[in-house]
């Protein structure tokens, strides 16, 4: 069902200007036409509409292949997926060395191999190359820093579309076709990783857009609820198992 934003002024501005971002993003761009921002922009509008995906919303896991975001975003871009190479590893390391964008990287738990069931103790990734943390948000971030933090397990950006400006394009054009708002996380994994990060639920919906690299996924249901009265104590808050002290088994 088309958004009510769509009937909004405003919003129509906002999501051209996502387009035009989308389009100077690297690629094909909008050479003769063919249009990133536009191919994602009619991507994310069928899939909003799209009867067999409103009937898994919040019900079970729906995977869409490339083969298939070209399928449904039409001819309009030329150079394959509108999501490939949106954010490649490069953009990243560019687009965060020497600013104070806040980046973490998984604790050393996950990264040894010792407790991949859970979250906790993540570190933050400013002074990873040289050793030093003074932790101050205000601690400068380089390339070298997210490589070194790179070298043996996962980084992530949370609230990235505000560093980003083609995220943060891609978060406007989410929100306009589901009518709900939208963050950006960014996730990055070193090659030959078991565990990029513990299984974990959220409290928000998500939607994974891969652009780079390959990466095998591994989703769950929703794990069943604990008793209380079987465990003597509060239940763990079913968006959030897996953190805060929570384990959950790949079983």
């Amino acid at each position: 069902n088309a958004s009510p934003l769509g009937s909004n002024p405003v919003a129509d501005v906002s999501v051209d200007m996502a387009i035009r971002i989308l389009n100077s993003a690297g690629g094909c761009g909008d050479k003769g036409g063919k249009s990133r921002g536009r191919s994602a922009h009619q991507f994310l509008e069928a899939l909003a509409s799209s009867e067999a995906f409103q009937a898994s919303f919040r019900r079970r896991p729906v995977l869409i292949r490339s083969e298939h975001v070209l399928e449904a975003s039409g001819s309009g871009y030329g150079c394959g997926s509108w999501a490939t190479g949106l954010l490649t590893l490069e953009d990243l390391l560019s687009g965060v060395d020497g600013t104070v964008i806040p980046g973490q990287r998984t604790g050393d738990s996950v990264r040894d191999g010792s407790k991949v069931d859970r979250w906790e103790k993540n570190a933050g990734i400013a002074g990873a190359a040289s050793g030093h943390y003074d932790g101050s948000p205000m601690q400068t971030m380089t390339r070298a820093d997210v490589k070194a933090a790179l070298r043996n397990g996962t980084v992530f950006f949370n609230h990235a579309m505000l560093g980003f400006p083609t995220l943060a394009a891609l978060s406007t054009l989410m929100t306009a076709s589901f009518g709900l708002p939208a963050n950006m996380n960014i996730y990055v994994t070193p090659p030959s990783l078991d565990v990029s990060v513990p299984p974990h639920t959220d409290g928000q919906d998500v939607l994974i857009v891969q652009t780079e690299g390959k990466k095998r996924w591994k989703v769950f249901d929703m794990p069943p609820p604990i008793n209380p009265y079987a465990t003597g104590k509060a239940p763990p808050d079913p968006f959030s198992r897996g953190k805060r002290g929570d384990v959950l088994t790949q079983e």
